[in-house]
C-alpha cells in the first residue's frame, strides 16, 4: 500500500491517502470534501492518464474573468507564469490583466494564488504583454496597506515595477518567482 499526498487546487487542503495501486487509482474521481472539488487522482498526483486533460487550476487567458457565465482558462502554453514558493505550483500566463488575490470564497481576484491570511482579496495588478518574441510583466500595488515587494524593494500604492525572469515577489506571506 502506498501513501499519497493530494492538495486541493480550489482550496489548497491537503489530503494523505491510502492507496493500493496508484496506477488503477489514476483515472478514479476525487472529490475535496470542503469545498467539492471533482478532478481524477491522477491529474491531481501528477499522473495523468492516457488522453486526459491537463488540469487546470486558476484563471487565465486574454482578458481574464467570467464571460458568458463560464470561467475562462489558459492552455499550458502560456507566454509567461508565475511559481508559487511553497506549493511549487506553475500558473501559466497568457496576455493580459489579472487582479491578484488570496483564494478564499469571497475573493474577487482572477488570480487567486493561496489561502494566505496576509493577503488581500485584491492585492496587486499584474499586466503581461506579449510583443512578438519579447514578452514584459509589470506588477502594481493596489492598496497602501497591502504590501507588495518585488526583490525585497516595497512598491508604494499605484507604483508599478517592470518584471525580469526569476525576480521574487511577495505577496502577504506568499512568495512567488516570475518566469518570463
Amino acid at each position: 500500500m502506498q501513501t499519497i499526498a493530494i492538495q486541493c487546487p480550489r482550496c489548497h487542503r491537503r489530503f494523505a491517502l491510502n492507496a493500493p495501486d496508484l496506477g488503477a487509482m489514476a483515472s478514479r474521481p476525487f472529490r475535496c470534501p470542503k469545498c467539492g472539488f471533482s478532478a481524477p487522482f491522477g491529474q491531481l498526483t501528477g499522473r495523468i492518464p492516457q488522453g486526459a486533460a491537463p488540469l487546470h487550476t486558476h484563471i487565465a487567458g486574454g482578458q481574464p474573468g467570467v464571460q458568458g457565465g463560464k470561467t475562462r482558462v489558459a492552455s499550458k502554453s502560456g507566454v509567461a507564469s508565475l511559481v508559487i514558493e511553497d506549493s511549487g505550483r506553475t500558473l501559466p500566463l497568457a496576455q493580459g490583466s489579472y487582479i491578484i488575490g488570496r483564494a478564499s470564497s469571497d475573493s474577487t481576484a482572477t488570480l487567486k494564488l493561496a489561502p494566505d491570511p496576509y493577503m488581500s482579496r485584491q492585492h496587486a495588478r499584474l499586466d503581461v504583454i506579449a510583443a512578438g518574441p519579447v514578452t514584459q510583466c509589470r506588477i502594481t500595488a493596489l492598496n497602501p496597506a497591502n504590501d507588495v515587494f518585488v526583490n525585497s524593494r516595497r512598491l508604494s500604492r499605484g507604483e508599478a515595477a517592470e518584471l525580469r525572469d526569476n525576480d521574487r515577489i511577495l505577496l502577504g506571506m506568499t512568495k512567488v518567482i516570475v518566469k518570463i
